[in-house]
């Protein structure tokens, strides 16, 4: 018997997303998504990478079809995917996927809205290209196995461009055939080493992750839109993409109740604007300083982390994914916030280094068999020698403890209002709060725009 191959079920996935109805969990969490990424995107444009990246496109010209955020700039949707994907990484604010170690919101969400500006999709069109990028980039990205990760390659840069693909291409209403040839292009640039982790300014990393996939997922899907071609199916074959990357992948993982589940559901919010592995250990910290520990009291502070996390967060040279530096600035102020923990000058801070000297970081090879979950497990000893531990089985903002929309929305108010100003955050949450009922993306927009 002859098996269809899976890049066929997977292209007609893709092209029939648009008449297809999401149930109402996928269309809440996709909400919540757009919400916190549009956060994201909004306070990066005024970080380093996202006012580079608006610098850079304002000498590009480009046809007026898109926005860039934070800008009065509109340009073409293939600047505006990049530009806005750039913001959307700018630091540490932005969701995950644990299963896949993929970022599929600081990609996918700038290629649809680029796509969705260009050809007036309407609010309800856009989630369905959100949360069809999501689950693409999640399956992209498990198939191919989390060994990539280990040997160095950049998971989230790999699904990330076929799930911008897959956004794109079913607002742009490309037929099966057509959605193939984009995949394969897709397959043709799927790339990226963890090299990143050495880029202390965070602007090659905000690329690698959000703005080439976002960008280059635009640009396939509008070339198959104007009529180009390519191989049929890159999955299987010679010399496929599977083969040259991941030899052992698990294709069925693309086919795994398609169409009945949705991967955005298991996709993470950070509650924290840091470094995905630092947020159960600065949830834990703060669980307990929040039950009466202070910072004089605590004497050492035992942080375990899964092995092949730890390192990521280790006294690492960007506030934003070092461990030991914001759990001390917790400690020293009783809380954490983005600007706190984005202010170069407070890794200097003498009463922020005398509270780190406190910090310990386990690498815990029993938390590497609990992936993807990421538990807590917090342990303070206190002067008087007692000692107290938090341990949960998820952090909040992971698929098993997820964030309501009103928690994403107070994280993203936090995160936009020094921007733009309190009352258009408001107007942005509204506008995403009822974006499901939208005629198209024109107020959303506008109020992403410095013109609004």
């Amino acid at each position: 018997m002859t098996t269809t191959p899976p890049i066929y079920r997977l292209s007609g996935h893709i092209a029939s997303a648009m008449s297809v109805e999401l149930s109402a969990a996928v269309v809440a969490k996709t909400k919540n998504h757009l919400l916190d990424t549009i956060g994201a995107i909004v306070s990066g444009s005024h970080l380093l990478p996202g006012r580079m990246a608006i610098n850079f496109i304002k000498g590009e010209g480009g046809t007026q079809e898109a926005t860039v955020v934070g800008s009065n700039i509109s340009t073409s949707a293939i600047n505006a995917a990049w530009a806005n994907g750039m913001m959307g990484h700018a630091d540490e604010t932005d969701d995950h996927h644990l299963a896949s170690i993929t970022h599929p919101g600081c990609c996918v969400i700038p290629a649809a809205l680029a796509v969705g500006e260009r050809v007036k999709a309407t609010g309800a069109e856009l989630i369905k290209a959100v949360a069809l990028g999501y689950d693409v980039t999640a399956r992209i990205g498990e198939a191919l196995g989390n060994r990539l990760f280990f040997e160095g390659k950049s998971m989230a840069s790999f699904g990330g461009i076929f799930g911008s693909a897959a956004a794109a291409a079913a607002l742009l209403r490309l037929d099966e055939a057509q959605v193939r040839y984009c995949l394969s292009y897709c397959a043709q640039q799927a790339a990226g080493s963890r090299s990143w982790q050495r880029d202390a300014d965070h602007m090659e990393k905000a690329h690698v992750l959000g703005g080439s996939p976002a960008r280059n997922g635009v640009m396939f899907a509008l070339l198959m839109a104007s009529g180009f071609t390519g191989v049929e199916d890159v999955f299987s074959g010679d010399f496929n993409f599977f083969a040259a990357h991941s030899p052992g992948a698990d294709q069925s993982i693309l086919l795994r109740r398609l169409g009945e589940y949705n991967e955005i559901m298991r996709t993470s919010i950070k509650k924290w604007c840091v470094g995905g592995p630092i947020q159960a250990p600065l949830d834990g910290l703060d669980t307990l300083m929040r039950q009466g520990a202070t910072a004089d009291d605590i004497v050492q502070v035992d942080a375990r982390v899964a092995s092949h996390h730890a390192h990521v967060v280790d006294n690492r040279d960007n506030p934003t994914i070092n461990l030991q530096h914001i759990l001390g600035l917790r400690m020293a102020d009783g809380k954490v916030t983005f600007d706190s923990c984005h202010d170069m000058e407070r890794m200097s801070d003498p009463a922020v280094l005398r509270q780190k000297a406190k910090v310990n970081l386990i690498y815990d090879e029993e938390m590497d068999k609990l992936a993807p979950r990421r538990p807590v497990d917090v342990e303070i000893t206190l002067r008087n020698g007692s000692k107290l531990r938090e341990k949960a089985n998820a952090v909040r903002g992971t698929a098993d403890n997820p964030m309501d929309f009103d928690e994403v929305e107070t994280k993203a108010l936090d995160l936009m209002a020094p921007i733009v100003g309190i009352e258009r955050a408001r107007r942005i949450c509204s506008d995403v709060s009822s974006l499901n009922e939208a005629p198209d993306l024109a107020a959303l927009m506008t109020n992403l725009s410095t013109s609004g």
